[in-house]
């Protein structure tokens, strides 16, 4: 009985929490948040660049952005697994005329320059994250040349890069068998 009244008085003794008094962790939280790490999902590389392009051209460009300097000026000291998962995403599916897999060569041989490189491993793990979009500019945080124009990824840094968004999904025109296989299957789960 005396853990019945223990509970009671503190559930009487309970004050609720006013929003004033929440908000302001709410909005940090909110700040915290919106500043995570994001990869962009609604617009995809639509080109091919020249052949001509190497790993130094698109460093270069890539190094217009002041976030993306930081990470890639000493990257052969070293690459944290974000930085590293940034340059995936950035690179990853850029292609040539000749060459389907140029963004998978530029990784290999940004990442061969960093010590104790493992050319499995790094081929493993550059397989898994593949499908990795590039980060957004809002993301990493603007940088003056952001400010300067109206970029939605530093990946548009590079010439030749077209970064277009994808059309909005939907089904013109479904087979009357498949949709109702699909909606019995909804509600069966439902």
């Amino acid at each position: 009985m005396a853990f019945l009244k223990k509970q009671f008085e503190i559930l009487s003794n309970f004050k609720p929490i006013s929003y004033k008094l929440v908000s302001q962790y709410i909005n940090e939280y909110a700040d915290t948040y919106r500043n995570s790490i994001s990869y962009i999902k609604n617009r995809r590389i639509t080109s091919h660049l020249t052949n001509q392009i190497d790993l130094d051209s698109v460093m270069n460009s890539l190094k217009k952005c002041d976030n993306l300097n930081e990470i890639l000026d000493n990257y052969e000291q070293g690459l944290s697994n974000k930085e590293r998962s940034i340059l995936v995403g950035l690179l990853g599916q850029l292609k040539t005329k000749d060459n389907d897999n140029f963004g998978r060569d530029l990784l290999i041989e940004i990442f061969s320059k960093i010590k104790d490189f493992n050319e499995e491993i790094t081929l493993k793990k550059i397989d898994t994250l593949k499908y990795l979009k590039p980060i957004s500019c809002k993301s990493l945080g603007k940088c003056t040349v952001c400010k300067e124009c109206s970029i939605v990824s530093p990946i548009e840094l590079i010439e030749g890069v077209k970064f277009e968004k994808l059309p909005d999904y939907h089904i013109q025109n479904i087979d009357e068998y498949v949709f109702d296989k699909i909606k019995n299957h909804y509600i069966s789960i439902l």
